[in-house]
């Protein structure tokens, strides 16, 4: 299993499930994953979210929206409203199959 985290200011993505491609040296564009972004119902975040569906991933959003919006958060990623120094947040890995 690869994982892959990329920083941006609040913003962290986190992507799990990946396959390597055949020659073994990176994730496949094809792949098809679970993928949690923290800050995505901000600006940023968002995007990203909207390009993971797109791919046909499952998303998940964690966001406290201290400065994000809910409506910001398509229907079809699963929303959770929590901080991310929340203690809720090993739950969520724990109950998605995150690790």
């Amino acid at each position: 299993m690869m994982m892959t985290l990329h920083r941006d200011g609040r913003l962290v993505f986190l992507r799990l499930d990946s396959v390597r491609t055949p020659e073994g040296d990176g994730v496949s564009s094809n792949s098809i994953g679970q993928v949690l972004v923290t800050g995505g119902a901000g600006f940023i975040g968002s995007h990203v979210v909207d390009a993971h569906l797109a791919r046909g991933d499952q998303v998940w959003v964690v966001d406290d929206l201290s400065s994000g919006k809910r409506e910001n958060v398509p229907e079809e990623a699963e929303f959770v409203e929590m901080d991310i120094a929340d203690a809720g947040l090993r739950d969520l890995f724990r109950d998605v199959g995150f690790q």
